[in-house]
């Protein structure tokens, strides 16, 4: 009766051993250990609010002016003015007046603005200008965005 008692005392003592050591290394629900240690680490784990692309274009300042690009390239497509639509043949031309007062006749595939635009199409109402649009995704990777804009008539 003597070694059942012994044996039953080492029982339950190794059994509350066995409940103090797990107390210890639990965490509560805020994640912060009873030793005052957070058990979440973010090392090596991606920022969850930064973006996944990163534009590059520069703020909206004045384009310095470079007398070495023709006018039709100096500009932003908003600062040009459409006038009219005259067809040379079977193909429709647009006729688009830049902010300096100069006069152009420009069809499909004819270079227009200071975003490297291209006209794609001319339509009765305006036209359809293909311009590029650079930017950067988090893992530095350079990629180019076409972006379809119009230029239509403006009523004034």
């Amino acid at each position: 009766m003597a070694k059942g008692a012994i044996i039953l005392f080492l029982i339950t003592a190794l059994w509350f051993a066995g409940v103090r050591a797990e107390e210890t290394q639990k965490t509560d629900i805020t994640g912060i250990s009873p030793q005052g240690e957070s058990a979440y680490s973010a090392a090596g784990k991606r920022d969850p609010f930064k973006p996944f692309i990163k534009i590059i274009e520069t703020k909206e300042v004045k384009p310095q002016l470079s007398k070495s690009l023709p006018p039709i390239k100096r500009y932003s497509l908003e600062q040009f003015r459409l006038v009219g639509i005259v067809f040379v043949g079977q193909q429709p031309k647009a006729m688009i007046v830049d902010p300096e007062k100069n006069t152009y006749v420009l069809g499909i595939g004819d270079e227009i603005g200071n975003k490297q635009g291209k006209i794609v199409e001319v339509r009765d109402n305006g036209i359809l200008v293909e311009e590029k649009r650079y930017s950067e995704d988090v893992f530095g990777q350079k990629r180019v965005e076409i972006k379809k804009s119009s230029l239509a008539f403006k009523e004034e």
